[in-house]
């Protein structure tokens, strides 16, 4: 199998452990992508860094989650507009947890400015999430 098929396996392991709340295994796994999958495509290494960035953020740890979603923008140019708009959720949801209330409001923004072929759902994410920062700040 090539690497991208053992790195998207990574990634659906990485997936189901955070959906049982085993952020210890789900980081593992994601960070299994990056160490040891280099060919894999641009997008599944994205994903890889979004899962780092959602478990590290329910991990609490906010710095470590927005440097993993920011690294999707920064590192991976050729993953799809839906992962680096997840990306831009996830920075929003940093800013937004410490109170930095303009900040998550540029990054939700983003989303739906940038990545207009972003899945309904992540549009829909991003636009409750600055009605809801916009009522906030």
């Amino acid at each position: 199998a090539t690497q991208d098929t053992h790195a998207c396996a990574c990634n659906g392991l990485g997936f189901a452990a955070e959906q049982q709340r085993q952020w210890a295994v789900a980081l593992q796994h994601y960070q299994r992508v990056l160490d040891e999958f280099p060919n894999a495509t641009q997008d599944t290494r994205a994903r890889a860094c979004n899962g780092l960035g959602y478990v590290t953020q329910q991990q609490g740890d906010l710095l470590q989650s927005a440097a993993h979603h920011q690294r999707v923008l920064d590192d991976f140019p050729n993953a799809t507009q839906d992962t680096h708009a997840c990306a831009c959720n996830g920075l929003g949801f940093a800013a937004e947890r410490q109170q930095q209330w303009a900040v998550a409001l540029q990054h939700y923004q983003r989303t739906l400015a940038e990545f207009p072929a972003a899945d309904a759902s992540t549009h829909t994410y991003a636009r409750t999430a600055i009605e809801r920062v916009r009522a906030k700040g």
